[in-house]
Formats: structure tokens, C-alpha cells, sequence
């Protein structure tokens, strides 16, 4: 990155013969084109961390949404552990849950049962790659480009109709 060079201000006195007068201690200025470049770089680093922390909002959306999908694996689990126990220590006085296997095992096939949980979504119209759905927003973490919907997956959706797949 180039430095942004400053420059001492000069009055100079036309009027009065071109007298110019210099202080030592006066304002300083910068070209505005240097200004410009300087303040475009800042504006860009704040778009990215804006991005990032977006980024890390939906990776924490995701976080705990693995974690309630391990919290329910392990409730099913310890129903199913609880409910053979409880059959094999009354194995001869007391007749098999065969409704609550049935639920147990049911709820356990549906939680094992692999779903396809990637969603590949299709650059922006500016053809940035970056690009997220959480909360029912579709966006661009770049450009800010969005569309929103009911929900999270209408909005996926919905990106993937309107923009083509590169």
C-alpha cells in the first residue's frame, strides 16, 4: 500500500507582491486522490468485517444446530438403553413396549436416515462466490446483494432460481 503524502499549507499573498507566508505549525493536507484511495481501502476492510461477521453468525446458527442434533441423538439413545433394561430386568413379569420401540426406533431411523445438508448456492450477479443463507436471508457476504423469504430454505431457494449456476 502506498502511503498517503501530506503537505504543509502555503498562503500565498498575490495582492501584495507574492509574498508567500509559511507556518510551521499549520494545517496539514492531503491530495484528494490519496484521500479517496485511502478512504476506499478503509470502506473495504469494513465491508469484510462486516462479512466475516455474518460469517460467524451462520457458523454459529450451524454450531448449535449440531449440538441440538447431538442432544437429540443422545435422549434417543438413552430411551431405547432405558427401555431394553427395563424389559430385560422384568424380562418373565412384564410384556415388551412395543409402542415405544416402535416410536424410539421410528424417531432413531429418521435422525440416522442421511439427509443432504449442503447446499451449494450460485454466485451473485456480480459473480462473487461468497454467498450464505441463514435466518430466511439469501446474501452476498461481498456486495450485500440478498433476497429474503419466509424461511431459510425458500430463500436458498429462491437465490438459486434467480441467479445462474457458473
Amino acid at each position: 500500500m502506498s502511503e498517503v503524502h501530506r503537505y504543509k499549507v502555503v498562503k500565498m499573498l498575490s495582492e501584495e507582491g507574492n509574498r508567500i507566508s509559511y507556518d510551521p505549525h499549520g494545517p496539514e493536507v492531503v491530495l484528494a486522490s490519496a484521500f479517496d484511495g485511502a478512504t476506499r481501502l478503509f470502506l473495504d476492510a469494513a465491508e469484510r468485517a462486516v462479512a466475516s461477521e455474518r460469517r460467524e453468525k451462520e457458523l454459529q446458527q450451524r454450531l448449535t444446530a449440531a449440538d441440538e442434533r447431538a442432544d437429540t441423538a443422545t435422549s434417543l439413545i438413552q430411551r431405547i438403553v432405558a427401555n431394553f433394561d427395563t424389559e430385560i430386568e422384568f424380562h418373565e413379569d412384564v410384556e415388551p413396549n412395543e409402542l415405544e420401540h416402535d416410536q424410539v426406533l421410528t424417531e432413531m431411523r429418521e435422525f440416522l436416515s442421511p439427509k443432504d445438508t449442503e447446499w451449494r448456492m450460485h454466485p451473485c450477479k456480480n459473480g462473487h462466490r461468497d454467498v450464505g443463507a441463514a435466518g430466511g436471508v439469501a446474501h452476498c457476504y461481498t456486495c450485500d446483494e440478498k433476497i429474503t423469504a419466509g424461511n431459510t430454505q425458500e430463500a436458498f431457494e429462491q437465490w438459486n432460481a434467480t441467479h445462474p449456476a457458473t
